[in-house]
């Protein structure tokens, strides 16, 4: 995340763009969202999972155009 705020600053505001709950081997959460960052955007994907009622981070990626600038 430190790699991510370096190029794109502090987040200013989120969208929701994406939610699905998944029952496959367990319960797990996907949500995608729309990022303004203080030098850009990208879209946001976090995948958690869901288990005896605890939730945790099991993914995280960023698709954004300014990562590679």
């Amino acid at each position: 995340m430190n790699i991510i705020y370096a190029k794109l600053g502090k987040v200013r505001a989120t969208k929701k763009q994406y939610l699905k709950i998944m029952e496959n081997e367990g319960e797990a959460l996907l949500l995608q969202q729309e990022t303004t960052f203080e030098k850009g955007t990208g879209l946001e994907t976090f995948l958690f999972n869901i288990e005896d009622e605890e939730v945790g981070l099991a993914g995280y990626k960023i698709n954004s155009q300014y990562l590679h600038d």
